[in-house]
């Protein structure tokens, strides 16, 4: 689409996250290309405009578009191209729940991402396909496809999505018992984060070891990784996070035996609950009748 400014246009806005935008870009741009169909051009825009669609929760719409673009793949389209679609073909299934035909797009994608040598396509199809084989409970396939994510997208150093593909594999090698491989990939994840040095991300970090040490009974680490992760979201002022944050320091002084303090920061959750009118759950009403005890 080097040619094309309103398709460099729509992928921008895309990429961005607003989809209504893109929604509306790649809408004309499937007006110019109206009359050639068969097109790079015309299925790059069917499959933006069909992505923009499920990604605004119109997925019956927005998979009917994204399989207009499958069903005219031919010759003169390149293997890069074709593992796009198939790859977005997967995706519209997933959001579809036919998980059967979502694999075996993924599976048809990464093959023509391998044919094609495209190596950020690989790393993105084989990380699909992690997330849906441990969606699934395939814990081995999800590990052998995570690793591949982690290999192709260290090979390209993109290291937002290789933070992603560490925390994907960790969470294959929990499930199964592998507890130090799980806590080394997140480990991994972390210090990548650190790397790109955005703090929404490091916190996200905090959050995930916090809960990774909880459920594996470290729990100083945990304490002081949910500790950290609640002081951001109270630096950045985030309320609907600050919340929740408080009850997963107090679960965790819950744990060790110190309710008094688990007591302090499930009363100041549901204080803030109260003063922003969110919702309290029963697990931590429950949690505080407990330390009431």
């Amino acid at each position: 689409v080097e040619n094309d400014s309103l398709l460099i246009f729509g992928n921008e806005v895309y990429r961005k996250g607003n989809y209504p935008e893109a929604e509306d870009i790649y809408r004309k741009a499937l007006d110019k290309y109206q009359n050639n169909k068969d097109s790079k051009e015309w299925v790059i825009a069917a499959v933006g405009y069909g992505a923009s669609l499920l990604d605004q929760g119109n997925n019956k719409k927005g998979s009917e578009w994204i399989f207009k673009a499958d069903s005219v793949l031919n010759n003169k389209i390149p293997f890069e191209l074709k593992a796009y679609v198939k790859s977005n073909v997967g995706w519209a299934y997933k959001r579809l729940r036919n998980f059967e035909k979502s694999s075996l797009n993924y599976k048809a994608a990464l093959d023509l991402a391998k044919e094609s040598g495209d190596q950020y396509r690989i790393a993105q199809v084989s990380n699909s396909l992690s997330y849906l084989t441990y969606d699934l409970g395939n814990y081995n396939e999800a590990i052998k496809y995570g690793r591949i994510a982690v290999e192709s997208f260290e090979s390209i150093n993109d290291l937002f999505l290789l933070s992603i593909s560490y925390d994907n594999l960790s969470r294959a090698y929990e499930v199964l018992g592998f507890t130090d491989l799980a806590e080394k990939y997140l480990l991994k994840s972390f210090a990548t984060k650190q790397e790109i040095q955005n703090n929404d991300f490091i916190s996200t970090s905090h959050y995930h070891l916090g809960s990774f040490y909880h459920r594996t009974g470290n729990y100083n680490k945990a304490l002081a990784n949910y500790s950290k992760y609640l002081s951001y979201v109270k630096e950045v002022g985030d309320v609907p996070f600050i919340t929740p944050a408080y009850t997963f320091v107090a679960s965790v002084y819950q744990s060790l035996g110190e309710f008094e303090n688990a007591l302090e920061y499930y009363n100041e959750s549901v204080r803030l609950a109260d003063l922003n009118n969110i919702g309290i759950s029963v697990k931590t009403r429950l949690n505080i009748a407990f330390c009431y005890q």
